[in-house]
């Protein structure tokens, strides 16, 4: 995307693995450097040291670590007192018609660690890996059979793209007054323990796109209700967007579609003759969409957008300051997104 770097998946899919107390094999099998690895930013979430790369095809793998002493050497002095081995797959297709559940097996056999895999090639974004690493380890840690219900609230999609500590530590806050005896957020905290125990919660709470397939599988699964929500904090709603009396006729909002969302409802209660339009460079589920509402493929999306709409006001991320319309008279108000920058 010209000019703006968002997280691309196989960064995701890393951050996840690696929250959980997992390091991460990767398989290239393209000619490409992986371009996300070279950028400081998202080098500052995950850790280079529980991390390889390996110029070879993930099918190849199994073969290589039975004769292989250099990439067996490799393998065994990044495992440490790690949890999980976490395959990647460069590009995504070369997974395609692989026996996965074969290949973690070996794994597993050989290195005694909990093994998954998925494929990556950084022509998606951030919620796609992660997404892709919830499913993998769900489908591995959980047996389809009845667990007596506790009294605990699992949380999904709190990763560090949406949502910093303070946010963290307040969300436990806030939903131990409503009651809650026990909150887990999954890839945030507990490793695979969570996961391992997934069947056993009482109710999801989804945070961000990247947890949604998740709670749709432990729904179908074991039955366990979730509902979307992005709880705003204080911190976060001292924006005053406005001061006049009836607010902007039109309002964008561009973040990640469960917080834009809570956004929009809040500001809906402050100025209720706004139309307020939600926008995302990211995953967008067409069922809480509004008709107005927009994924957007590229900054001059973004571009475009505001220069068909009359928007007297934009909450997004700061970076995207530098591709408003040039004639665009408004207020932009920062909203920042981890996942976006330049």
């Amino acid at each position: 995307m010209s000019g703006l770097s968002l997280a691309p998946d196989i960064i995701g899919a890393i951050q996840a693995i690696q929250s959980m107390g997992g390091v991460c094999i990767i398989c290239n099998s393209s000619s490409e450097n992986i371009s996300g690895l070279q950028n400081p930013k998202w080098c500052g979430i995950i850790d280079q040291n529980r991390i390889l790369q390996l110029n070879i095809p993930l099918y190849t793998l199994i073969d290589r670590l039975r004769d292989d002493s250099e990439i067996i050497s490799k393998v065994e002095s990044i495992i440490g007192d790690s949890t999980l081995i976490g395959l990647i797959g460069v590009p995504r297709v070369s997974v395609f018609g692989l026996n996965i559940a074969e290949i973690c097996r070996n794994i597993e056999e050989k290195f005694h660690r909990v093994s998954i895999a998925a494929g990556c090639d950084e022509t998606k974004f951030y919620d796609d890996g992660i997404q892709e690493i919830y499913l993998a380890t769900l489908f591995r840690m959980t047996e389809p059979q009845q667990v007596k219900k506790r009294w605990a609230l699992g949380v999904l999609g709190v990763t560090p793209f949406d949502f910093e500590i303070p946010a963290v530590d307040e969300l436990r806050r806030r939903y131990t007054r409503k009651g809650w005896q026990k909150i887990y957020c999954f890839g945030r905290d507990h490793g695979l323990e969570i996961f391992r125990d997934a069947s056993s919660i009482e109710e999801v709470l989804v945070v961000a796109p990247s947890g949604f397939p998740a709670a749709k599988f432990l729904q179908k699964t074991f039955g366990i209700p979730f509902h979307i929500d992005y709880p705003l904090f204080m911190s976060e709603m001292q924006i005053h967007i406005s001061d006049k009396p009836n607010g902007y006729e039109k309002i964008l909002i561009v973040h990640q579609q469960f917080k834009a969302n809570s956004f929009r409802h809040w500001l809906q209660t402050q100025y209720p003759v706004s139309r307020i339009v939600v926008a995302s460079f990211f995953m967008m589920q067409n069922y809480l969409c509004q008709p107005y509402d927009r994924r957007l493929k590229s900054v001059e999306d973004f571009t475009k957008l505001v220069s068909k709409n009359n928007f007297g006001c934009i909450l997004a991320d700061p970076n995207l300051k530098q591709y408003l319309p040039k004639r665009w008279r408004g207020d932009f108000f920062d909203m920042p997104h981890f996942a976006i920058s330049n």
